[in-house]
């Protein structure tokens, strides 16, 4: 640092001092204000001005307003070196240097902007770059004023949109000119900042993720807790209401929960005496209304036994207990719901709340329905895992489960006003095995004191907590032990990122993909993007897959679930999983043509599920303001008098709906009947009468665009919350049947396929010290394996006379078997590389510990050689590190009602595709020659492992690539754990993997949270728990017949059966009386072949039932090697 004479100093001191009095940049009030040494000094400003010279070049505090001084050396880093202040230096030097500079950072908190989290998120990336220039900005833009903005805000809400230019290295319009400016959703600099316009697409979908907190959990819900979730959503709540007093906030509660709950409940008021004359008028005028219970008390009986008559008056609902100066939010019910039976062994749930217990108090600043609403949006969106387990719950609002109920009994008596009795209830659940749950993604408003004074609630606390410390004396040190956790206090922390009346909703648009595989967007997506986080569903009939707006350039997929099969029940998980597990608040369906998709096969389901989870849905309707639809349905705000009048009136939100022309005669009732929907046909011919229908009558013009469209105008069904348009689909086929003639496989991939099965493949097998696994092994391998192969068994220790017995009688039998004896000097992988030496066919390496399943091999072959760019396969397993399914790197166990066949059966019939990995492991893989001729032998340096994953990056960097295949499904037993040399040689191996290969580990994490491996592990976990897992394993048989109406059928039992008649019809047998229905009319106009051969695969037919002469299949599944009897 440059040292300056005295005399120096204080000419500059004076020159500092001039420079500054005439400066907007330094304030001495502000200064004053915010630096603490000299806040409550009597100090001139003279004397200020001399303070700050010497000592703000250490204390670095704010000047003024105008100037972030911090903000000045972080960016000007040699200005530190500098004997001289920041600010004087800028004045002197800075400026004129063309060194830039900032305001003071901005407190959101005291601003009134709308869309403020959008613009404080583009503030504060643009504040801390240095593509924004204010001096720039402002003299080089035109004239114009700032109109009390600070530069940067002018910039984000005004001048972008003007075409103004932050610096003279960032051209707005240059920077959006292939982009229509109505797309243009985020400001153009933040957006270059955060994205980058050339960003890739794996940093683009990780920035995006990081925004979208949940979306990587979707497929973690498991299957039965689904399941459990649905039956308790569908089944009876009693919402249980004591009512003493406090008029105005009974009604702004019963309000609260009229508008936000549409699950079935039933909703028990009970006045207990109350003195306020104006209570009895207010429940006598509720009495109308469907689902209300009204209890008025002769005399008072104090609050808890009011609850044990509200429990008693449920019958056997779950209850929830309320209290009556509460305000409930949007989907509150639903989300009690489902966070009590996440957890099967919850008895209780507690929302998060503005007065209890555990309080947000900024939360409650206003009572407006429209302020909780929005905190509560926000709140939902800020922990996804809200599910806390705490040694209590709080009555304000309790949800509670009728089989603890059933279990711990009523509430205590003797709490009588209440005040504690919560806490003995909850206690005592939890001393009986039960858990109670803080769920802190629900917000309810609580007042508290509407009944009863401070003083007398204080009192009746201190009585109370005398009887609970002797009944439970642990209950408080438990309750001091759970606030204080560091989890509790983060989660309680991260609430300061709401922002009042700030918009957290987040939308679900539903749409198609275009031709080039983007999402169809119409114009009032990017006004509902600008206003609402919005997320973009893509439905087709093979899956469904997420997106995100950039905010000007791309749409990109950020998650992808594959659909294959899926019967009403499993979609409705799916989507579940979709809606519930992201905290969507609203479905926005599109006006596209959804024929042949799963969507329109679906809608029923959709909307099921939709109305179960209280999920509000709109549909694309260009004659109305969709905006102001979306916010209704968001947010339904109404008068206490509207609401009652509405619920007098209340009729079914949903309709069923059919659409029958003069023509027709489509009067048939539904199969199954919902008392809950409308059932509506609209006809343009008004001579159509019916008993069970309601008729409406349209125009043929509305007809005619029905036809075109499949869709009905929204004026004749706007009425409704969920619409099901039953288009009389009789039987809608699964996903892989219904694909069966668009063959996959190519003329050339099947002919080479079918080649290469006839070739042999090299298997090499380590054969370890373990008899009963080699046993296995090779018993799996003789049954299992259907094609030519050479075995070399590879035995590590000669003398193991046993080992040695056993592989000389396997050779006895085979001839194709030969053994080599490993020189324990040598590793495995050198003695893998001499057979390379004379290697001529694929290879396959194997270990002993394998128990091989039907057609392995054949399946293997045949997936290498779809493409001519894979080198290794590597087949899915129990327990084989990453390759291990549904757990990763786990010994899972599997289902005891399955045989491992039928684990391979459920698990190919799901088509799952290939999915590229870059690794191996020797438990099984199999190696085309052609890739072991280009990268050569196995790296000998490894002692012990990691060999095979060396050899994987190997070949990638050679441009091939490695894949695991999805239907093959091989067992490995557990093998014997690894002395203390062998991990330490492992260890050895995984440093020298890791030096040659640094970015492997990345590599190997970007496989294991790739979406489709994750979908494939999920769906795995779901298939073999799932309740007709059994029925799922039954193998598929193709029985080839002349005459379809002469069946004779083979005497076979736990198989399905698929019939192919003489005129090329598929069909299956559709029942145990052998009923059948047609599948499909096979596409022979190009290659029966290859038709058949697709149908063979696809549907991985294991037998055929040859009854007709049909010379091409035989010859075809000779080929393929599938068994014909």
């Amino acid at each position: 640092m440059i040292k300056l004479t005295e005399e120096t100093r204080n000419k500059l001191d004076k020159e500092s001092k001039t420079l500054l009095r005439n400066s907007e940049f330094y304030n001495p009030s502000f200064y004053k204000r915010f630096n603490p040494n000299v806040r409550n000094l009597n100090l001139s400003d003279d004397e200020l001005l001399t303070y700050y010279i010497k000592n703000n070049k250490q204390q670095l505090t704010p000047p003024s307003r105008f100037f972030d001084i911090r903000w000045y050396v972080a960016h000007n880093p040699d200005v530190k070196e500098m004997d001289i202040d920041p600010l004087i230096h800028f004045l002197k030097f800075g400026r004129k240097e063309g060194r830039l500079y900032r305001p003071t950072l901005l407190n959101f908190d005291m601003i009134d902007i709308d869309n403020k989290n959008k613009v404080h998120r583009e503030y504060n990336q643009i504040f801390h770059s240095e593509l924004f220039d204010i001096d720039y900005y402002l003299n080089n833009n035109g004239e114009f004023s700032l109109e009390g903005y600070d530069p940067i805000l002018h910039y984000i809400i005004i001048g972008a949109s003007r075409g103004y230019n932050p610096s003279q290295e960032f051209n707005t319009n240059k920077y959006i000119e292939n982009t229509s400016f109505n797309k243009v959703l985020v400001n153009p600099l933040y957006h270059y900042l955060k994205y980058g316009q050339k960003v890739s697409s794996d940093k683009m979908i990780n920035i995006l993720l990081d925004n979208s907190q949940g979306i990587m959990d979707i497929k973690r819900i498991q299957h039965g807790t689904i399941d459990d979730i649905f039956d308790h959503l569908e089944r009876k709540i009693s919402i249980i209401i004591p009512i003493f007093n406090a008029y105005e906030e009974t009604c702004r509660c019963i309000r609260s929960v009229l508008l936000n709950t549409h699950l079935n409940y039933e909703l028990i008021l009970i006045n207990d005496c109350s003195t306020d004359e104006r209570i009895i008028p207010l429940l006598e005028s509720l009495k109308d209304i469907p689902g209300i219970h009204v209890i008025n008390n002769k005399e008072n009986m104090g609050f808890v036994a009011n609850v044990n008559l509200g429990i008693k008056e449920s019958g056997n609902d779950d209850i929830v207990l309320l209290n009556s100066d509460t305000i409930v939010t949007p989907r509150w019910l639903t989300r009690l719901v489902v966070a009590a039976y996440y957890k099967p062994s919850a008895a209780t749930v507690t929302p998060l709340s503005n007065n209890s217990d555990i309080s947000v108090e900024r939360l409650g600043r206003s009572d407006d329905q429209l302020f909780v609403n929005k905190n509560a949006y926000q709140l939902s969106k800020l922990d996804f895992n809200s599910y806390h387990i705490a040694p209590t719950g709080n009555g304000f609002c309790l949800y509670i489960k009728r089989g603890a109920l059933n279990k711990v009994g009523s509430f205590d008596p003797i709490f009588k006003r209440g005040y504690g009795e919560e806490t003995d209830f909850t206690s005592r659940a939890r001393e009986a095995g039960w858990i109670n749950i803080r769920s802190f993604d629900i917000f309810i408003y609580h007042q508290r004191h509407a009944s009863f004074t401070k003083e007398k609630t204080d009192k009746l606390k201190a009585e109370n907590k005398k009887i609970n410390m002797k009944r439970h004396p642990d209950v408080f040190r438990l309750w001091d032990e759970f606030i204080k956790d560091k989890k509790i206090q983060n989660a309680i922390q991260q609430t300061s990122q709401i922002d009042f009346y700030a918009n957290g909703e987040r939308i679900l648009y539903v749409t198609q993909k275009d031709k080039n595989g983007n999402p169809q967007v119409n114009d009032e997506f990017y006004k509902i993007a600008d206003k609402y986080d919005t997320y973009i569903m893509t439905v087709d009939d093979e899956e469904i897959e997420l997106f995100l707006y950039d905010g000007i350039f791309n749409f990109v997929k950020i998650y992808e679930h594959t659909l294959i099969g899926y019967d009403d029940d499993e979609f409705i998980r799916v989507f579940f999983r979709f809606m519930v597990i992201p905290r969507f608040d609203l479905i926005y369906l599109t006006n596209k043509d959804y024929d042949n998709n799963i969507l329109s096969h679906m809608n029923e389901d959709l909307m099921k599920a939709s109305k179960l989870l209280e999920i509000p849905v709109v549909y694309e309707d260009t004659s109305i303001n969709m905006l102001f639809e979306i916010d209704e349905k968001l947010n339904p705000i109404k008068t206490f008098d509207e609401t009652i009048e509405d619920m007098k009136t209340h009729t079914n939100d949903t309709i069923f709906y059919r659409v029958v022309d003069a023509d027709e005669s489509q009067l048939e009732i539904p199969e199954n009947i919902n008392e809950n929907y409308d059932y509506v046909l609209f006809s343009n011919d008004e001579t159509i009468k019916s008993d069970f229908w309601d008729i409406i009558i349209i125009n043929d013009e509305d007809m005619k665009t029905y036809s075109k469209t499949q869709k009905i105008p929204q004026k004749y069904l706007h009425q409704y919350k969920y619409q099901i348009h039953d288009t009389n689909i009789k039987d809608q086929i699964l996903k892989t049947e219904s694909k069966l003639n668009n063959n996959p496989y190519t003329k050339s991939v099947m002919q080479k396929i079918l080649t290469k099965l006839d070739e042999p493949t090299t298997i090499i097998l380590q054969a370890d010290t373990n008899y009963e696994n080699l046993k296995t092994c090779l018993d799996s391998l003789f049954e299992n394996t259907n094609m030519p192969y050479d075995l070399i068994i590879i035995q590590e220790d000669k003398t193991n006379k046993h080992i040695t017995s056993l592989i000389e009688k396997y050779m006895q039998k085979h001839e194709n078997i030969h053994i080599i004896f490993n020189d324990k000097k040598q590793s495995f992988i050198k003695t893998i590389n001499q057979i390379i030496k004379t290697l001529k066919n694929d290879m396959v390496i194997l270990k002993s510990s394998t128990i091989l399943t039907p057609n392995w091999l054949s399946k293997l072959k045949s997936t290498a050689y779809t493409d001519d760019t894979i080198a290794t396969v590597t087949p899915i397993s129990n327990n084989a590190s990453v390759f291990s399914v549904p757990e990763i790197y786990e010994e899972n166990k599997i289902n005891s009602n399955l045989s491992i066949n039928d684990i391979v059966t459920i698990i190919e019939k799901q088509n799952y595709k290939p999915i590229k990995t870059p690794t191996l492991n020797h438990f099984c893989m199999f190696i085309k020659k052609d890739a072991i001729d280009t990268v050569g032998m196995f790296d000998v340096k490894y002692n012990y492992n990691y060999s095979e994953v060396d050899y994987a990056i190997r070949l990638m960097d050679a441009g091939w690539i490695n894949v695991v295949d999805p239907t093959v499904y091989l067992y490995n037993n557990k093998t014997t754990p690894l002395n203390d040399d062998e991990l330490k040689l492992e260890y050895e191996d995984s440093i020298y993997l890791n030096y040659k290969y640094p970015d492997h580990k990345q590599q190997l994490e970007e496989f294991i949270n790739n979406q489709s491996y994750q979908n494939l592990r999920s769906m795995i976990d779901d298939e073999l728990n799932s309740t007709n897992a059994v029925e799922n394993a039954q193998q598929n048989v193709l029985l080839v017949v002349d005459d379809i109406n002469n069946l004779e059928i083979p005497n076979t039992e736990s198989v399905i059966i698929y019939i192919l008649s003489k005129d090329n019809i598929l069909y299956k047998i559709t029942s145990p009386n052998m009923e059948y229905k047609e599948i499909i009319g096979l596409n022979c106009s190009d290659d029966l072949e290859l038709t058949y051969f697709n149908i063979l695969k696809q549907l991985h037919i294991k037998n055929i039932y040859l009854k007709d002469n049909n010379s091409q299949i035989k010859e075809l599944a000779e080929k393929m090697k599938i068994d014909i009897q």
